[in-house]
């Protein structure tokens, strides 16, 4: 199989160079090279050579715009970030500079190879050159509008993404959220923010802003030593979220009315939610969602033990006509759909 993935490692330790090309180009689809400064990047890049793919070290400070400068040359493309120390000041300003993942070091080789396949997933790339061009091009499109900031508030970090309606983007803002909370919370309550983070993520994308690129989403998250609070905004009109009843009080009517109104399988992402986080409040309209998860710093977890298999008290049996017209309707997808109303 021919190496069509050109991958470039930017890093300043020749041993870190050379254990990561040696990792990666296990993969017969991948070209990888390795430079030492990201200076020389920008010159192969400015001399014609392109990559899909950019692995290099978080960015000092006052060399802040490296990300930017190299996918200026290069073209919109993944770019993993490597950093010796995690901090929530180290995600935070990789999240600031454009970067797509966060991974310490020393690396886990297995966790390395998994993050850039899924990274290349994400942007589309695959080993034909001709969508490579093209996914160069989307993303490029796709991150015109985007900004970002980070603040210090006290004893705590308040991060900010403006990005369009886009699943990448999104998908960005959870793996850092991820990234940053995997010391702080268990293997349980990690999943259960996932999911949580992704029924909201998702919402705002479908139901708020209805697929519409020209809309843009606000993506924050406020840390501070006990809690990490989310903030998650679109354009839509909103919705009244107290009018939503609770699924699990009557799974078979939920099913039937939901059939009975054209809508497709689903209305359990909001109830789940509530359940896997610690607090989720809307603002009067309906367009802003504040989800909040207590942390474990001290090694104790304060987080609800709740199981969300407890949580769901569905019935044993449903009658056959419901859960057959249920598993057929059109436009039905699979038990945690995510839908709004």
């Amino acid at each position: 199989m021919r190496a069509d993935i050109a991958i470039l490692v930017v890093d300043d330790d020749v041993a870190t160079r050379r254990l990561l090309t040696a990792a990666l180009s296990s993969d017969p689809r991948y070209n990888v090279i390795s430079v030492k400064h990201a200076e020389e990047a920008v010159e192969r890049m400015d001399a014609g050579e392109r990559f899909q793919m950019i692995i290099g070290e978080l960015p000092r400070v006052s060399n802040s715009s490296i990300i930017e400068r190299i996918r200026s040359a290069n073209g919109h493309v993944p770019y993993l970030v490597l950093s010796s120390m995690q901090t929530d000041e180290s995600v935070a300003r990789a999240l600031q500079y454009g970067a797509d993942d966060y991974l310490q070091k020393p690396v886990d080789l297995k966790e390395l190879r998994r993050t850039v396949a899924l990274l290349l997933s994400r942007y589309g790339v695959t080993d034909n050159p001709a969508s490579i061009i093209q996914v160069n091009e989307k993303t490029r499109m796709a991150g015109i509008h985007r900004s970002s900031s980070v603040r210090s508030l006290g004893d705590g970090t308040f991060v900010e993404l403006t990005a369009p309606t886009d699943p990448h983007q999104a998908e960005r803002f959870q793996r850092f959220a991820e990234r940053l909370l995997s010391a702080s919370l268990n293997e349980k309550e990690r999943h259960n923010m996932h999911l949580a983070l992704e029924e909201i993520l998702r919402n705002a994308i479908e139901w708020g802003n209805r697929h519409d690129q020209t809309k843009t989403m606000k993506l924050s998250y406020c840390l501070l030593p006990d809690r990490i609070t989310f903030r998650i905004e679109d354009e839509g009109q909103g919705f009244d979220h107290a009018k939503l009843r609770d699924p699990s009080l009557d799974p078979a009517r939920h099913i039937l009315e939901r059939r009975a109104s054209g809508k497709r399988m689903g209305g359990w992402g909001v109830f789940l939610t509530r359940k896997m986080m610690d607090e989720v409040q809307y603002n009067t309209k309906g367009n802003v969602v504040y989800l909040t998860k207590f942390l474990r710093r001290n090694g104790d977890s304060v987080a609800d033990d709740t199981d969300l298999h407890d949580a769901i008290k569905m019935p044993q049996t449903l009658p056959a006509k419901i859960v057959s017209r249920a598993e057929t309707a059109p436009g039905s997808r699979h038990k945690n759909a995510h839908v709004k109303s």
